[in-house]
């Protein structure tokens, strides 16, 4: 029981420790730093830009067609944690962290937890369900009755006239392929948006990563006790029958760590996830 005791203190402290990388980290990656680019216009605040393939260190606003050089969200220096290089001659572009972003309907609604792609409009994201560059992950929903998005009859390739809408909402910026191109990311995704679903909010993946790993060490250690516990406890039993007693108690205490263990893992994961 000695050693059974240290394995439950070593186990409740790796999960500790495991939180409180995750809360630092977890600051770390909502807190938005923006760099500082060219720009040949004006861009609006909150646009999706890509870099100039004529320029250096000058962006545009993204759309499907120049997609592939994405690098991120323009905000104000003011919306900023800390902007580099930041002069009143340069636009401020958030590669991580968390930024309002201009985005439609023209694909759909937009749901929390939904990916947030490059469309064929300039600077203006759309629900990502095919195959392209993702700006990030929404942390709200979006619809023709948010509070202000505003209506906008655009044409589509041919010619037919369509009404969709515009407005902001808070993505966290991730900028990567669209994860449902392969299997395996797709999985990723798929889990994501259930763990977002649960939690009620995007989750990050530095929280993602530490839900699974503190919930794959307390499964583990939950299934070696248990089976510790039982297969110990028939041995002994059968070598001793008169210590029937003690060993009912032993497997009540380790029982009792079991579901200590539970308990523990499960505010954590609470804990990180709100």
């Amino acid at each position: 029981m000695h050693k059974q005791n240290k394995y439950l203190i070593i186990l409740t402290l790796v999960i500790m420790v495991s939180f409180l990388i995750s809360a630092v980290n977890g600051y770390a990656i909502t807190e938005s730093i923006s760099n500082a680019y060219k720009a040949a216009t004006s861009i609006k605040s909150g646009s999706i830009v890509s870099l100039d393939s004529t320029k250096q260190n000058e962006v545009v606003a993204a759309n499907t067609n120049n997609q592939q050089r994405l690098v991120g969200v323009t905000v104000s220096s003011q919306q900023s944690l800390l902007a580099v290089n930041d002069v009143s001659s340069t636009t401020q572009v958030v590669s991580s962290g968390i930024a309002d972003t201009l985005v439609s309907t023209i694909n759909g609604s937009i749901s929390i937890g939904t990916q947030i792609a490059v469309s064929p409009l300039s600077g203006v994201g759309e629900n990502a369900n095919s195959d392209g560059k993702i700006v990030g992950i929404a942390e709200a929903s979006f619809n023709s009755s948010t509070s202000g998005a505003v209506a906008q009859n655009v044409y589509d390739t041919n010619k037919q006239l369509h009404k969709i809408y515009v407005g902001y909402v808070p993505v966290l910026i991730a900028i990567s392929n669209n994860p449902s191109t392969t299997a395996n990311s797709g999985f990723i995704n798929s889990f994501r948006n259930l763990v977002s679903n649960i939690a009620g909010h995007t989750i990050s993946n530095t929280s993602l990563l530490l839900v699974s790993i503190i919930t794959i060490i307390a499964v583990i250690s939950i299934i070696v006790l248990i089976y510790g516990a039982i297969t110990g406890g028939l041995i002994s039993i059968g070598r001793n029958p008169l210590a029937r007693g003690s060993i009912l108690a032993s497997l009540g205490q380790i029982f009792l760590m079991v579901l200590t263990i539970a308990i523990i893992s499960i505010i954590i994961i609470y804990f990180i996830l709100h």
